[in-house]
């Protein structure tokens, strides 16, 4: 899509406002995975993986910009949303958990990190590699 492309290419240029006008249009068009109801489908695998890669590269792009300017109700609005593209997503985690911190929203921390621990012991038997306090002190 190339209102993506176009997008990530402001964003390097640093262009915020355009890029976040851009960006947010691609974003708002995503509806969830190419043909939901066919999840084993070969033959859209691949479009099915490319459009949610460019919804991904989306928000990450859109919440580096919102973290870089302090707008951190935009970011947790994109990092929420990237949490849900990328669950298990260490960094994006740690992100979101802090912008919600800073936003002093620690009960709504706290539920996302224990379904974020919950969800890596279920699927992985691990841990994370941090924990709330630590995000906190810094």
């Amino acid at each position: 899509m190339q209102a993506v492309s176009d997008g990530l290419r402001a964003a390097d240029r640093g262009e915020v406002d355009l890029a976040t006008g851009l960006l947010e249009l691609a974003i708002s068009l995503y509806r969830g995975d190419l043909l939901e109801d066919e999840p084993y489908a070969e033959w859209v695998m691949a479009e099915r993986d490319r459009l949610r890669a460019m919804a991904t590269d989306s928000l990450r792009a859109l919440s580096r910009m919102a973290l870089a300017s302090a707008r951190h109700g935009d970011a947790a609005k994109y990092l929420g949303r990237l949490t849900e593209f990328e669950p298990f997503d260490s960094d994006v985690q740690i992100d979101f958990l802090r912008v919600l911190l800073l936003q002093e929203r620690r009960t709504e921390a706290l539920r996302r990190y224990a379904t974020f621990r919950a969800r890596l012991a279920r699927e992985f038997r691990a841990e994370p590699g941090f924990t709330l306090a630590e995000l906190q002190a810094t």
